[in-house]
């Protein structure tokens, strides 16, 4: 059994320039860590706080372990119709209106009168289809007289 935790320099050189924890020392010592945690009290070793103690750790929900070919290849085989969560032609107002802005481009001009302003997305039959062709980008106004000109009645909202 080492008894060199008994030692202040040596302890002290294993916890602070070192980076070990209380833990690590003490099983490298052969004993436990209320020991080690008794004599670092004794000889006056201040205890790291938790972000000295995790310095230059990888967080353990970054995912920084995994290569960028890793993720892409994960993420192809969860996307669209291969998640779990998909729902297909079931899928609601919020849903659907979310894939529509991931799966078309959003153009700089108004698509019914064709002039630059902020756009929304519209529903062309008022049906909850999944097809991106159902959907143009427009201005607020020209949402509204679209929708009331051609009568449309929008389901899900």
């Amino acid at each position: 059994m080492s008894e060199t935790y008994q030692n202040k320099d040596w302890l002290f050189d294993q916890y602070w320039n070192q980076g070990k924890s209380e833990r690590k020392i003490a099983g490298e010592s052969d004993v436990d860590r209320g020991t080690i945690r008794w004599f670092m009290k004794k000889f006056n070793i201040l205890k790291r706080t938790k972000s000295e103690a995790n310095k230059g750790q990888i967080p353990w929900n970054t995912g920084k372990t995994r290569s960028i070919e890793t993720k892409q290849k994960i993420s192809e085989a969860n996307s669209n119709e291969k998640h779990g969560g998909w729902k297909g032609n079931n899928v609601g107002y919020v849903g659907l209106h979310e894939w529509i802005r991931k799966n078309k481009p959003k153009p700089e001009l108004c698509e019914i009168c064709g002039k630059p302003g902020r756009l929304e997305l519209s529903n062309i039959t008022g049906k909850l289809l999944r097809e991106v062709d159902n959907f143009q980008y427009v201005h607020k106004s020209c949402h509204k007289k679209y929708d009331k000109f051609n009568n449309i009645k929008h389901e899900g909202r």
